[in-house]
C-alpha cells in the first residue's frame, strides 16, 4: 500500500517542480511600477488558496525552490546553446530576479529595449491575465469548439469542422473524412501552444501521413489519435492553406499565422493593439520557441510587414526569409483590413475581457479565425514593440483592469457580509 502513495507523491512533486516559480515571482521586481503591481497582485491571489497561517512559509519555500530550479535549468540551457560563462551568469541573474524560464529571459534581454530582465514572465503573465475580466469568458475562449460556434453564429469565418473524437473515443476508419483524399488538421478542444495538434494528409483510404512523416496505415493512425483522445476531445478540421499572395511564405504546407492582439479599457470599446506574422522555419518544430518560427511585426495601421525576428539569431533582423530569399520587409499583407475588422468584431463578443490574441490564416477565401487566447505569451504579445508597432503600452491598461477587479471584489464582499448579518443567503 505504501508504494502507490510514494509514486503518486513523486508525481505531485515533479508536477510542482515543473511549475516553479509557483506564484510567478522571482527575487527581484521590474522597474515599471504597473508591472510590479500586477505581478504582486496576481501572486497574492494565487496564495489565497492556501490557509492564511501557511502563506508566508509557503512563499519562502517556493522562492528557495525557484533558486535551485532556476540554476539547474539555466545550466542546461547554457550547455544546449553553448553560452559563455559570463552570458550564463547574466542569464541566471535574469531568471532569479524575474521568475522567467531561461529561454524567456534570454529572448527578453536580447530582443527588447532597454536590455534587462523579463518584467512579466510566462508563469506570472498567466497568473495576471487569467484573473483580469470575466471568468466565464476566459473559459469560453479556452474551449476551441465553443469559441468556433460563437464566432460562426456571429457570421465570422472559422475553420470547417469535419469530425469530433470525444474523450476516450477512437477513430472510425469507415468515416468519410478518413476515406477521401484531403488535408486535415487535428487539435485538442482545450489547450494552447499547439500541444497535441498535428496536420494529417489522407493520401487514400488506409494510407495517411501525420506531421509530415512517412505514410502509415489505419492502425497507426488509430493508435495515435486514440492516445491523444484519452486526455481531451479532438477536433478534426479542414486544413487551411495560405492564399496565393502569401503562399511563398508558407513552409512545408504550413500557412503563416497572423496574430492580432486586441484590447480594451474597462467598460470600453475594443481596439487593435498590435499584429505579428508567424512563419514556420523549414525542418524545425514550430513549437520550439527559439528555433521554430520567424516573427514579422506588422504595422497596425497599414498591414505592412517589418523585418523578421528569429530568436535563434540575436542581433539580426531579416528583410528576407533566409531559406528562399522571399521578401518580408515592406510587404503589405493581403486582406489585412478585413482581418483586423474580424478580430475587433470577435472581441465585441467577449466584452468582459481585457486582452485577447486572435490567430488567423489569410486564406484564398479571406481571413479565417483559428482561435482566441486570453493568456497568450507575453513576449509575442509585445514583440511588435521592437519596431514601435503597437498602439499603446499594456501595463497601465492592465493595472486599471486589476484596480477595477479589486473594486468589484470589495463590493461583492460587502454585499455578502451585509447579507450574512441580515440572515439572508449571499
Amino acid at each position: 500500500m505504501a508504494e502507490p502513495r510514494k509514486t503518486e507523491g513523486a508525481r505531485t512533486f515533479a508536477r510542482l517542480w515543473r511549475r516553479m516559480p509557483l506564484d510567478g515571482l522571482g527575487f527581484g521586481s521590474p522597474e515599471d511600477e504597473n508591472a510590479a503591481n500586477l505581478r504582486q497582485w496576481a501572486a497574492e491571489r494565487f496564495w489565497l488558496r492556501a490557509p492564511w497561517w501557511s502563506r508566508r512559509v509557503l512563499r519562502s519555500l517556493s522562492l528557495a525552490a525557484w533558486g535551485v530550479a532556476a540554476t539547474g535549468r539555466t545550466v542546461r540551457f547554457s550547455r544546449v546553446n553553448s553560452l559563455s560563462l559570463p552570458s550564463t551568469l547574466q542569464l541566471l541573474g535574469d531568471c532569479l530576479r524575474s521568475g522567467a524560464q531561461p529561454n524567456e529571459a534570454h529572448i527578453w534581454r536580447h530582443f527588447f529595449q532597454p536590455p534587462g530582465f523579463h518584467p512579466l514572465a510566462g508563469r506570472s503573465a498567466g497568473a495576471v491575465l487569467s484573473r483580469l475580466g470575466t471568468r466565464t469568458e476566459h473559459l469560453l475562449l479556452a474551449d476551441k469548439l465553443a469559441t468556433a460556434r460563437l464566432l460562426r453564429q456571429a457570421k465570422l469565418s472559422v475553420a470547417e469542422e469535419k469530425l469530433t473524437i470525444p474523450v476516450g473515443g477512437c477513430v472510425d476508419p469507415s468515416a468519410s473524412v478518413w476515406c477521401d483524399a484531403g488535408k486535415l488538421f487535428v487539435k485538442p478542444r482545450h489547450g494552447s501552444a499547439s500541444r497535441g495538434s498535428m496536420p494529417i494528409d489522407v493520401i487514400r483510404r488506409g494510407s495517411y501521413r501525420m506531421n509530415g512523416g512517412p505514410p502509415c496505415d489505419t492502425a497507426v493512425l488509430q493508435g495515435r489519435l486514440t492516445a491523444l483522445a484519452k486526455a481531451d476531445t479532438l477536433l478534426v478540421q479542414s486544413r487551411l492553406e495560405a492564399g496565393e499572395e502569401t503562399a511563398d511564405l508558407a513552409s512545408g504546407g504550413d500557412a503563416p499565422v497572423l496574430r492580432l492582439t486586441t484590447a480594451r479599457e474597462p467598460g470600453g470599446e475594443p481596439f487593435l493593439h498590435s499584429g505579428l506574422l508567424a512563419i514556420r522555419v523549414p525542418g524545425e518544430n514550430a513549437r520550439h520557441f527559439i528555433r521554430g518560427q520567424i516573427f514579422a511585426p506588422v504595422d497596425p495601421e497599414s498591414g505592412q510587414m517589418k523585418p523578421g525576428i528569429w530568436f535563434l539569431r540575436p542581433g539580426e533582423r531579416f528583410s528576407r526569409l533566409p531559406w528562399n530569399r522571399v521578401a518580408i520587409e515592406g510587404r503589405f499583407l493581403p486582406g489585412y483590413a478585413s482581418a483586423v475588422s474580424m478580430a475587433i468584431r470577435a472581441m465585441t463578443l467577449v466584452p468582459g475581457l481585457a486582452l485577447v490574441n486572435w490567430d488567423l490564416i489569410l486564406s484564398s477565401e479571406g481571413p479565417v479565425i483559428l482561435e482566441g487566447n486570453t493568456c497568450g505569451d507575453w513576449i509575442l504579445t509585445n514583440l511588435s514593440a521592437a519596431d514601435r508597432g503597437m498602439t499603446c503600452p499594456l501595463f497601465p491598461l492592465l493595472w486599471r483592469w486589476a484596480e477595477n477587479s479589486a473594486l468589484l471584489e470589495k463590493g461583492r464582499n460587502r454585499r455578502e457580509n451585509t447579507a450574512v448579518r441580515l440572515g439572508e443567503t449571499p
